[in-house]
């Protein structure tokens, strides 16, 4: 079969389906301006950038921000700043937050073993390491974004 690009009413039953079926519904959208991203940050109770400290990503970010808020969808809440690789001369957290104007939600450090050695293992990473730095941040940024609204009935 082919693959083909989700309309967006196709997405609003999916997040109306899963938010009925669960507490919270987390979807990771790719960095795409579509109408199915659309469809889905309209109908998103709490909206995070994930970014790099990268300053082509931040720019990416930066300008994915002022598209959407074109859409007049919710803003962003923050983003959350992930190392993926180590990098030469990372972005600090703090210039990151200045050129998105809004305080990061958490910084997630650069564990590729450790993140891999968990996905080999089919086991999510917070159970597999609970005391190493990376699941620290994530239940830390889990927690930060669980407690920071009252969510409207049906909100994904």
């Amino acid at each position: 079969t082919e693959c083909q690009e989700i309309g967006p009413d196709h997405v609003q039953a999916i997040l109306k389906t899963l938010a009925a079926n669960a507490d919270y519904v987390v979807v990771d959208l790719p960095p795409s301006l579509s109408q199915a991203n659309r469809a889905a940050v309209a109908n998103s109770g709490i909206l995070a950038l994930v970014v790099e400290r990268d300053p082509v990503c931040v720019q990416s970010a930066v300008r994915m921000s002022r598209a959407m808020e074109s859409w007049s969808a919710p803003p962003p809440t923050g983003a959350v700043v992930v190392s993926r690789a180590p990098l030469h001369f990372p972005m600090s957290v703090a210039e990151i937050d200045k050129q998105l104007g809004s305080p990061s939600l958490g910084a997630i450090p650069s564990e590729a073993d450790l993140c891999q050695s968990a996905q080999n293992a089919s086991t999510p990473l917070v159970t597999f390491a609970p005391e190493s730095s990376v699941a620290e941040s994530l239940i830390a940024l889990a927690e930060r974004l669980s407690s920071s609204r009252q969510w409207p009935a049906g909100a994904v």
